[in-house]
């Protein structure tokens, strides 16, 4: 992901196709209504939305993009977004959604 995202940065931010203090419901409207809806990408890829580095359990959830996305919709913060920083694979996944979505 890392390079995808890193190839695709200067064209997305250089043509402001992405702004960086976005919610992420702007770019994945199937976030509207969710907590993580409201994390900025800048939250997402600095690690403080709050999400942790636990995987789901579940491997149908793993099985497909849709389910983990559907999973996220679902998410509810133990701590205010943006009041922590915990690492997080899943915060990098959905920068990554957005980052296919636009680019």
């Amino acid at each position: 992901f890392h390079i995808f995202f890193k190839a695709s940065e200067d064209e997305i931010f250089e043509t402001k196709k992405v702004i960086l203090d976005d919610p992420l419901k702007k770019y994945l409207p199937g976030f509207k209504d969710s907590a993580l809806g409201k994390a900025t990408l800048l939250q997402l890829i600095t690690h403080t939305t709050g999400l942790t580095n636990k995987r789901p359990k579940s491997s149908k959830l793993l099985s497909r993009h849709a389910n983990l996305i559907d999973h996220l919709i679902n998410w509810k913060p133990k701590r205010r977004i943006g009041s922590r920083y915990v690492y997080s694979n899943l915060g990098i996944f959905l920068a990554g959604q957005v980052v296919a979505r636009v680019a």
